[in-house]
């Protein structure tokens, strides 16, 4: 089983004690996103756990206490975006050196890069993206292999964010025109560029849970499929243990939080001892009990 925290939530800049102490109980109790009173208990002991696939753009706590005790490499999101973008974040320069130290405990196999997503407001256009995207490039060197680009997409939690700011969207020339510049940059500085469900974009399929990276860094695996994601993911299955409203970085794009107030709330909710990463379950939830196992067992 691959465990992902989180597409839900950014687990290691808010809760990374927490994760730790999961791993160290040997569960985590992960309520249904669509129905609450439904709980599954995913179990997190060698015998289930294969590799740990993280998600964050400020992982910096993950230098302070002891990496996760399983096989892990992360997806890590570095935009030199204005604070009206990306309000909750440090700067840039902090980000960077939390990624080549990061870099440096996992190798740059650890180390996936997200670029994403690619937006066009104010003085943001394609000359603004081909040269913070390679001063980028020129800073991330050898601290990691591959990097993600998508462009912004429109979701209805989001709407009034894109009215808000300015928001303008390229057409398929110049999002394709804008990609292969990209990808030409990244060669020079040895990071392949892959495009993450952006078809027309003429890149390589990006793969956030990546059966192939997993089998570099965890042994070989035999990993299905994921049946769950949208049309053109072609991510391998796994188990993620976030929940949506809980992130404080307050990024404008963002899909996993309804508001910045229920991210707020729910943060106070957490409890570093609970098996839930916020609240309490309801009287009424049903706890259901995953069965899994090492994906090594089905070679």
């Amino acid at each position: 089983m691959i465990v992902s925290a989180s597409r839900r939530s950014d687990i290691p800049a808010f809760y990374y004690p927490w994760l730790l102490k999961r791993f160290a109980a040997g569960a985590v109790w992960v309520p249904n996103p669509f129905n609450p009173l439904q709980i599954t208990v995913v179990p997190l002991s060698p015998q289930s756990v294969d590799a740990l696939v993280l998600w964050s753009k400020n992982p910096a706590p993950m230098l302070e206490h002891p990496l996760p005790p399983y096989p892990w490499y992360m997806q890590y999101t570095l935009n030199d975006y204005p604070a009206s973008i990306e309000p909750g974040l440090p700067d840039i320069d902090r980000r960077i050196k939390t990624f080549r130290a990061l870099a440096a405990l996992g190798g740059p196999d650890a180390l996936v890069w997200r670029y994403d997503p690619i937006v066009f407001a104010g003085g943001m256009d394609e000359r603004w993206h081909r040269a913070s995207f390679e001063r980028l490039c020129r800073q991330l060197q050898g601290a990691t292999n591959q990097a993600v680009i998508s462009f912004l997409d429109s979701y209805p939690k989001i709407a009034g964010w894109i009215r808000r700011s300015g928001i303008r969207w390229p057409d398929l020339r110049q999002r394709q025109e804008l990609a292969v510049c990209l990808a030409r940059i990244g060669a020079d500085y040895g990071i392949a560029v892959t495009a993450c469900c952006e078809a027309d974009l003429a890149l390589p399929a990006a793969c956030c849970i990546d059966a192939a990276r997993l089998s570099r860094i965890a042994g070989p695996l035999a990993l299905p499929a994921d049946k769950g994601q949208r049309p053109g993911c072609s991510c391998a299955a796994s188990v993620d243990i976030g929940r949506y409203d809980s992130c404080l970085h307050g990024c404008g794009y963002c899909y996993a939080n309804a508001s910045a107030a229920a991210a707020r709330k729910h943060f106070h909710q957490h409890n570093p001892e609970s098996p839930m990463l916020w609240g309490e379950p309801h009287p009424e939830a049903k706890m259901k009990f995953l069965e899994s196992s090492s994906a090594r067992s089905l070679l």
